[in-house]
C-alpha cells in the first residue's frame, strides 16, 4: 500500500482558518486545475459523504467517500465507499 503525507506551512493563517479552508471540499475545483468537481452531502444521522471527480493519468478518476472531521485535532479522514480504485482511504 502506498502512503503519502503532506506537510505545509501556511503563512498569515492560523490553524483554525486553514482547517476551515481544508474542510471546504466543494471549493477545491476553484483552487485546483486537477479537481473537476466535488459535491458533499450530510445525512440526517450526521455522516458526511463527498463525491469527487479529478484528472488522473490523462483521464478522470471518480469516487465517493465517507468523510470524518475532527476539529479538535485538525484531522480529516476518509474511506472510499465506491469508485474507480479497489481501496482508497486516508
Amino acid at each position: 500500500m502506498q502512503y503519502l503525507e503532506i506537510v505545509a506551512e501556511v503563512p498569515h493563517r492560523n490553524a483554525n482558518e486553514v482547517y476551515s479552508i481544508m474542510c471546504d471540499f466543494e471549493s477545491y475545483p476553484k483552487n485546483s486545475k486537477a479537481v473537476r468537481s466535488v459535491t458533499s452531502q450530510v445525512l440526517p444521522d450526521g455522516r458526511t459523504f463527498s463525491t469527487w471527480e479529478v484528472d488522473f493519468r490523462g483521464g478522470a478518476m471518480c469516487w465517493t467517500e465517507e468523510d470524518l472531521f475532527d476539529p479538535s485535532t485538525y484531522k480529516i479522514s476518509f474511506n472510499q465507499t465506491e469508485g474507480d480504485v479497489e481501496h482508497f482511504c486516508g
